[in-house]
């Protein structure tokens, strides 16, 4: 019974950690979406999209949230 428990308890620490990690993602692109905005890239980016109706905060913060999700973990390890 402890062991189910253990288990449980696991699964849900590990579901909560991704949830805050992909909200820290989209926390993360909604602020390089606003910084880029700024500059004269912004412009660009917008023109190149062609589509006003989300701001590139916006669209930071929807490519954080699915970057998230997609992370790559690489390990070097020594000989």
């Amino acid at each position: 019974m402890q062991n189910v428990l253990l288990g449980l308890f696991a699964a849900v620490a590990v579901a909560a950690l991704l949830f805050i990690s992909a909200l820290l993602s989209a926390a993360g692109g909604a602020f390089a979406g606003w910084a880029v905005s700024l500059t004269p890239l912004g412009d660009w980016i917008r023109h190149v999209l062609d589509n006003p109706s989300y701001t590139l905060a916006e669209l930071g913060a929807l490519l954080g949230f699915v970057g998230a999700f997609f992370r790559s973990t690489l390990s070097a390890s020594k000989s």
